[in-house]
């Protein structure tokens, strides 16, 4: 790989093996490229305001809303934390089912140069 792009663009496609990948830096990096083209509609999809932005706590937001929670001692006195990686997982796995929008991770150019052809004979 190039770079650490081309790896968050293969981990989100499912092409490298999970747990590679951190997996709330890959929900960062979908986050970004869902805002970055226009696909807004996962704040929708998963009951978020529509102004979030920050990956902390739009994972909080998915954690305590489908009760991804760690579990601590039982006699923790600060009783069960959110498990931000499951959040990460889990939206991961809703963009792979196509539930977040369709688009392409790479940036293509404007037009695209037909292939020179060969000198005729």
């Amino acid at each position: 790989m190039k770079n650490n792009i081309d790896g968050f663009k293969l981990a989100l496609l499912g092409s490298i093996k999970e747990g590679i990948a951190d997996p709330v830096a890959l929900a960062d990096y979908l986050v970004y490229q869902l805002n970055l083209n226009g696909q807004t509609d996962y704040l929708k999809t998963l009951d978020l305001d529509t102004e979030m932005q920050d990956i902390v706590i739009i994972l909080e937001k998915i954690c305590q809303r489908f009760g991804f929670y760690r579990k601590r001692g039982a006699k923790d006195p600060e009783g069960p934390m959110l498990d931000l990686e499951l959040g990460a997982k889990y939206l991961v796995r809703r963009y792979r089912k196509g539930e977040l929008g369709k688009f392409v991770l790479d940036r293509l150019p404007e037009t695209i140069s037909p292939k020179p052809q060969a000198p005729s004979p």
